[in-house]
């Protein structure tokens, strides 16, 4: 398996409150730009890209696709040689549907993610439903200003996701066999601000690692059970989770930023922590919680630190591979600016490789360069070795 090097196009597309369809993919600019973005990551020397088409646009209705709104830009990447992780789902399911807790959403996802193999043959690389938690997060946020309870609708919203994936990845290999599944996990972790917050730091992180360890059917973490059954989880569901599928076939794909590490007070307030853990920390024992290899594919950071938030990554990894972490994989995301989700206008945050006019910023020159320097390099380690030594401070 060859050490992948990758970026990504942000292609959530959720409905916000009110109905509104956010669409990253048109406000960022990527429909009107795509070649350029295609081209733009040929240059980087990227071997993957996270990328599909936006799930509401292609699943029309049931047994329904229309894969015009993707064809050309997939026939594109596969031309230039970059591979696509391809996300049939994330942060939005077609409005015909109705929400990620309809109770049709993940027969339906199956059908979808079977129909996109099928479609789709030369594809490898599946990520069924990206960013499980960051999704239910989202939705239990808006159920909650609308006056739902938050934790029933996170809990139930995690519940449907985690199902929807796993049915997903069922339906993958039952036609592609060979295909390696990348699941997202967040690197995030709540630091007690005090022996009073200790409970409410404990509840965040295991509300962060819930979609995680139902989807790999891993022991929940005490008192975990019992929350998911008093929310509406039946215990049948649970049992089903931990049938394991597909285990060898996946990679864990991390997303690290500045803000990943947080001090939580009893009342629930976040503020920045001062003390961190670290990602070379929180990425060992999460590969020792799951035993999978990992992808380091989903940081950034502001432009003003995004230089030296690169090396300070790129360090990590290395150290991480020097003590026999499997690490396959690298990366930056997004590719391009993308605008705030939440945010009405088109602004954007400066986040990307690239500017929103595909001009490589600083710390996009410097990531091409670790590409063209390391790519003939590296190869991916396997479990049992923790490939070649890498001194750290190798990134100038």
């Amino acid at each position: 398996m060859a050490f992948l090097f990758c970026t990504a196009i942000d292609t959530r597309a959720p409905l916000l409150t009110g109905g509104t369809r956010s669409d990253q993919m048109d406000r960022g600019g990527h429909y009107a730009r795509w070649e350029d973005d295609f081209a733009l990551a040929h240059q980087l020397g990227v071997s993957a890209v996270f990328y599909g088409p936006a799930y509401y646009r292609a699943h029309v209705g049931p047994e329904r696709y229309d894969w015009e709104t993707c064809a050309e830009p997939m026939e594109r990447l596969r031309l230039l040689g970059i591979a696509p992780i391809a996300e049939l789902c994330h942060d939005g399911v077609p409005g015909w549907m109705g929400d990620v807790t309809s109770d049709d959403f993940p027969a339906l996802l199956a059908e979808y993610a079977r129909a996109f193999a099928l479609r789709f043959p030369w594809v490898t690389h599946f990520a069924p439903v990206h960013d499980i938690a960051g999704t239910a997060e989202r939705h239990a946020s808006i159920a909650a200003a609308g006056g739902g309870d938050y934790d029933t609708a996170f809990v139930r919203a995690t519940r449907a996701l985690a199902l929807a994936h796993e049915r997903a990845v069922e339906a993958v290999v039952a036609v592609r066999p060979e295909a390696t599944i990348v699941m997202s996990a967040p690197a995030r972790h709540a630091h007690a601000a005090g022996e009073g917050a200790r409970a409410e730091a404990e509840r965040r992180n295991a509300r962060r690692a819930l979609a995680l360890d139902l989807c790999l059917g891993l022991d929940l973490a005490p008192g975990v059970a019992r929350h998911l059954h008093d929310h509406g989880v039946p215990a049948q569901d649970l049992r089903w989770f931990r049938d394991r599928r597909a285990r060898r076939q996946r990679v864990l794909s991390l997303s690290w930023t500045p803000d990943s590490e947080r001090r939580v007070t009893s009342a629930g307030k976040e503020t920045a922590a001062v003390q961190k853990l670290g990602l070379r920390h929180l990425a060992t024992a999460l590969h020792r919680r799951t035993e999978l290899p990992l992808l380091l594919a989903e940081t950034h950071a502001p432009a003003r630190l995004s230089r030296a938030w690169l090396k300070q990554q790129w360090d990590d990894a290395l150290s991480l591979r020097s003590a026999g972490v499997p690490v396959v994989g690298f990366g930056w995301s997004p590719l391009t600016d993308m605008p705030d989700l939440g945010a009405a206008g088109r602004e954007l945050l400066d986040i990307g490789l690239a500017d929103g006019q595909r001009v490589l910023r600083p710390v996009g020159e410097l990531f091409r360069d670790l590409v063209l320097r390391w790519g003939a390099l590296l190869d991916a380690p396997m479990a049992s070795r923790a490939g070649p030594r890498m001194r750290r401070g190798a990134l100038r």
